[in-house]
């Protein structure tokens, strides 16, 4: 491994339900502490990837306490925890409570209920999020580029990562949404720009946190599509009119294996 091996991030596994916070995790996987960066993470999830064959890993990335806090109310607006029409039959007993279902999801078998819920409000085109977010950094919103250059920096020290039963990358993000302040990419918003990420330029989702959201790369791009991708980076912000900054965008593309982008509107 590349890291400092005196600083090696400690993996601990971890149960669904845990860590006991304002919104729970529905899916199993793993604690690491003493995140030292960004690459450090990437090298963990590379690893454990061989051992959750058929699942998709997602972590946190920034501001850990908010995140969950955040995602737990966007579940809540959204009612993706919403039970109404599904077979319950097959959950686990202690989702229930007197005979009757508690009224949120907690368990790893009620899984299905918040990806179908998610799916079927996953409606929205990326087309129609054009201008959504500003490009322009302010005091507590650094710029895109200053933000991929030191992408150890919004990492929280403390990361979870969920290995997720969908088949795609883009899916996971319904185990971790975020997105819930009013000017923020919502949560199937995100989804949307995550498919069209994966599908046309083959960078998958790989983590979320309360500002920021991660894609990475599974295959090398062409220059074309390097400049595609800038493109339909940039056509999310308003303000992002600078005819220097495609070129910009696509060289930072081409340098490194991820990309960070902020989904705050404000």
């Amino acid at each position: 491994m590349w890291w400092n091996k005196a600083r090696r991030p400690t993996v601990t596994p971890f149960k669904q339900g845990e860590p006991k916070t304002f919104d729970t995790l529905l899916c199993d996987g793993y604690r690491i502490d003493d995140v030292v960066s960004m690459r450090a993470l990437l090298d963990i999830l590379s690893e454990k990837r061989a051992a959750h064959p058929g699942m998709q890993l997602l972590a946190t990335l920034d501001h850990l306490q908010q995140a969950f806090y955040t995602s737990g109310h966007t579940i809540g607006f959204h009612d993706l925890d919403e039970t109404e029409g599904y077979d319950l039959s097959g959950v686990d007993p202690s989702a229930f409570e007197d005979g009757e279902h508690r009224g949120y999801l907690g368990t790893k078998s009620e899984f299905f209920i918040r990806h179908s819920n998610f799916q079927k409000r996953a409606t929205v085109r990326f087309e129609e999020l054009r201008g959504k977010l500003f490009w322009k950094p302010t005091a507590d919103r650094p710029d895109f580029f200053a933000v991929n250059a030191k992408p150890d920096e919004i990492l929280d020290n403390t990361i979870y990562v969920q290995a997720v039963p969908v088949a795609r990358p883009c899916e996971a993000l319904c185990a971790f949404p975020n997105g819930y302040f009013t000017d923020d990419l919502t949560p199937m918003e995100n989804f949307a720009v995550a498919q069209r990420f994966e599908e046309r330029y083959g960078y998958a989702l790989f983590g979320v946190g309360a500002s920021y959201i991660g894609y990475l790369k599974s295959r090398d791009l062409t220059i074309p599509e390097m400049r595609a991708f800038a493109d339909d980076i940039l056509s999310l912000y308003r303000d992002a009119g600078d005819p220097s900054l495609p070129a910009r965008v696509a060289a930072v593309i081409g340098a490194q294996p991820f990309v960070l982008l902020n989904f705050n509107g404000s």
